[in-house]
């Protein structure tokens, strides 16, 4: 038996980091990568910034209750190394050097993982806070 959330834009998580990317007029998009970019399944999620618009793009077969978890991360990426200080972030250097690449993802990583942390605890009835 297959268990998950069928309809992940019902998911309390979604919406409350969906709302963080529209505050910050990030598009967000879930799209075939197969189909509109040529993946093969390696990449869930990616952010691209063009001309000061942001996009994030969301792989629709990443599994509905994991969905959440690739945005949490793109809007840490976001955070970390396009809204404050573009200059921190080295395309070139993220596509050529592995360590620097693990470095960048590790970061968003952990970052995505208090944001995550952050929404739960806010999104808790107060009763269940005590």
């Amino acid at each position: 038996m297959k268990t998950g959330v069928k309809d992940f834009t019902e998911c309390a998580m979604w919406g409350a980091l969906s709302g963080l990317a529209l505050k910050r007029n990030i598009l967000l998009e879930v799209v075939n990568f197969k189909e509109k970019i040529g993946t093969k399944g390696k990449i869930n999620g990616v952010i691209v910034g063009i001309e000061g618009e942001f996009y994030i793009l969301i792989d629709d077969r990443v599994p509905n209750d994991f969905k959440f978890e690739v945005l949490a991360h793109e809007l840490a990426h976001y955070q970390l190394h396009h809204s404050k200080a573009p200059s921190r972030f080295n395309v070139t250097k993220y596509l050529k050097d592995k360590d620097y690449r693990r470095s960048v993802e590790a970061e968003a990583d952990e970052f995505a993982e208090r944001l995550i942390s952050y929404v739960r605890h806010r999104m808790l009835p107060a009763r269940e806070q005590q």
